[in-house]
């Protein structure tokens, strides 16, 4: 049976993908979770307008991203903390920090999540911190952790 996929099925496929699935495969699963909808004429067109759709706002957001990129990009960014002893932080920086301080300086509004750090930052000193907005538009930034005074 032809489907037309709802979400992103890990196991399957993206959002608006055609697929051919065996029928008790779409009919107790896919259809109940309201994950697809069976291929008509219809859903074909209703599908291939939603998902012009869904590339213009896409591109449209690529667009904004590549701006804002610009504006960041290798620039640096200093964030006061107390430290104690061998430049150890009371605390840690995290990426809802850096967020919050690019805002602070740049008056940019990035969700947190689109900071890329491995772990918080506990120490004193310069990181280079990526801010990845999607797959193949991505900031660096450099982040300076000083000491409190």
């Amino acid at each position: 049976m032809k489907v037309v996929l709802l979400e992103n099925i890990k196991t399957l496929g993206n959002k608006f993908d055609i697929k051919d699935v065996k029928d008790g495969y779409a009919n107790n699963y896919l259809f109940k979770k309201k994950l697809a909808k069976k291929l008509t004429k219809d859903i074909l067109h209703e599908i291939e307008s939603k998902k012009r759709s869904a590339d213009f706002k896409k591109e449209k957001e690529n667009r904004e991203y590549k701006l804002i990129c610009e504006k960041i990009d290798g620039k640096d960014i200093i964030i006061y903390a107390k430290s104690g002893i061998e430049g150890k932080l009371f605390g840690a920086i995290t990426q809802k920090e850096i967020a919050k301080k690019i805002l602070d300086d740049f008056n940019l509004d990035i969700d947190k999540k689109k900071v890329i750090l491995e772990e918080s930052i506990k120490t004193l000193g310069k990181r280079q911190i990526d801010i990845k907005f999607s797959n193949d538009i991505i900031a660096r930034i450099y982040v300076l952790i000083k000491e409190k005074s």
